[in-house]
């Protein structure tokens, strides 16, 4: 079985999303794949968690995926599952610098952005969530779900190819 942490800022919807996809997927393939997803951000950090995975979970379900999305945090079962992990793979740079922080001193599995494990480079996937708002900005919200598809096709891809 593979296993694969996808970590992001909150858990809200990058990290989230490509978890959801990537179990989706992997379920209509038959890939023993085991995804778990993470925010480094404290629980705090969003305060209306409930309304914005509300919002995932309409998009979600208006693209046949019926999964619903939970928002997990940094602490030591999150700890657990990414040093379980195959690969661990960040939303963006910054997280992916976070995380290497949070497991210093530890062995664990090699950690890429989502661009640099599906070959495309270290580039960032952007957050779609505008703290000045309080909302998720409606055009990076909207192409975020295409893009998500998108890397987590590949990913899949990637692991097949490795099979």
């Amino acid at each position: 079985m593979k296993k694969i942490a996808a970590i992001c800022h909150g858990n809200i919807l990058r990290s989230q999303v490509l978890d959801l996809f990537l179990k989706y997927q992997s379920q209509r393939s038959s890939l023993d794949l085991d995804v778990y997803s993470a925010g480094i951000a404290p629980e705090e950090f969003y305060p209306h968690t409930k309304q914005l995975l509300a919002e995932i979970e309409c998009e979600l379900k208006r693209r046949g995926v019926f999964l619903s999305p939970e928002r997990k945090i940094w602490n030591l079962e999150t700890e657990r599952k990414v040093l379980e992990s195959n690969v661990i793979i960040a939303a963006d740079e910054e997280t992916r610098k976070t995380v290497l922080e949070l497991l210093k001193n530890k062995e664990h599995p090699p950690v890429y952005t989502f661009y640099g494990f599906i070959g495309e480079g270290e580039k960032d996937f952007k957050d779609t969530y505008d703290r000045s708002t309080r909302r998720q900005d409606p055009v990076l919200f909207k192409n975020a779900f295409d893009e998500l598809w998108r890397i987590s096709s590949k990913i899949l891809d990637i692991i097949l190819d490795k099979a």
